[in-house]
């Protein structure tokens, strides 16, 4: 990609603590806790990238705010950014979720967790931020 004026800026592959930090989220459990440098030296690195394309990519951009989505597409170039939504089928995240939900400290067996996502409105415990990420 870089060949091709494209760099993903930033520290790591996925830029999580940065992306938790602006939308003002917790990390994962057992993480390190999102500070404010990481989105300050993700947005220098962005800004060093000069007129090439910049991509900046997390899931967790999906759960910010009116007020952190303004702050969010200010600091990374205002007009300039283009913001592109991925979707995946359902069966496929559902797995995936609540894999993560067990690591960051669910006990509750799959099954069970997909009755409650499923069949138990309003469908916003165990986990509130599932639907609100992926309605």
């Amino acid at each position: 990609m870089a060949a091709h004026g494209v760099d993903f800026p930033g520290d790591d592959r996925h830029p999580m603590y940065a992306a938790l930090a602006v939308t003002a989220r917790p990390s994962m459990m057992g993480d390190k806790t999102p500070d404010p440098e990481h989105w300050r030296r993700l947005v220098e690195a962005v800004v060093a990238s000069g007129e090439r394309t910049a991509v900046v990519s997390s899931e967790f951009f999906a759960e910010a705010d009116d007020d952190a989505i303004r702050r969010i597409i200010d600091d990374l170039g205002g007009p300039t950014v283009e913001v592109v939504v991925t979707l995946r089928p359902l069966v496929k995240i559902f797995p995936s979720q609540w894999q993560q939900y067990v690591q960051n400290g669910l006990r509750m067996g799959y099954e069970d967790w997909l009755e409650h996502m499923l069949r138990k409105p309003p469908y916003e415990q165990p986990n509130p931020s599932f639907w609100r990420r992926h309605a």
